[in-house]
């Protein structure tokens, strides 16, 4: 039988050979030095494969905390045996646009294992924006006063982020008569980037 000094990954490591004994129709013609012996081997490590989680957020919100598994453990052998844990990262920042962006795995690192990664997607969705157009009113003949707005921006993740502006200008319906009246307020050209809806 042959044994490594011990069980753990590694190259030329020493192994040990004992109870071997000559065979054969010819063994008689052999005279055995002994029944032990001493080699050397390799014991490649064990793969373990790290999978990144996939997960979203909105536009203008920091990253969550990213996740993962890892599957190929051997011998009932756990997360335990790691000597530093996989972490995840991504390029996106609290101002990347709308989009997806790869979360990376890295860092893993274990006497016994290798490790293969695979990416995950952060999935950056568009920011909620509400605007509400303010009451104006005039007398009648005189020129339209601004017309002014209120955006929503209270609640996490809606409003606006990032110090973005929006552009373009309220309007209203045409029409000058005090009959004709109250002219609806509407959106105009007033607009937000892509990264909102």
């Amino acid at each position: 039988s042959a044994n490594f000094i011990d069980p753990n990954a590694g190259i030329g490591k020493s192994v040990s050979v004992s109870g071997f004994t000559l065979g054969g129709t010819d063994a008689g013609n052999y005279t055995s030095v002994g029944s032990t012996a001493g080699a050397t081997a390799d014991i490649a490590q064990a793969l373990l494969t790290v999978t990144a989680a996939d997960t979203s957020r909105i536009y203008g919100d920091a990253n969550p905390t990213f996740s993962g598994s890892i599957a190929g453990f051997v011998n009932g052998e756990t997360a335990g045996v790691l000597t530093a844990a996989p972490t995840y990262g991504t390029t996106a920042t609290l101002i990347s646009n709308v989009g997806s962006y790869a979360i990376v795995g890295a860092g893993g690192t274990a006497t016994n294992y290798s490790f293969s990664y695979v990416d995950a997607s952060l999935g950056i969705t568009t920011r909620p924006l509400t605007i509400t157009a303010n009451a104006q009113s005039k007398t009648y003949g005189d020129v339209d006063p601004t017309l002014s707005y209120a955006i929503g921006a209270t609640a996490a993740g809606t409003g606006l982020a990032n110090g973005d502006t929006l552009g373009g200008s309220l309007a209203r319906i045409a029409g000058e008569t005090v009959v004709g009246g109250p002219y609806a307020i509407q959106q105009g050209s007033l607009a937000a980037s892509s990264n909102y809806t």
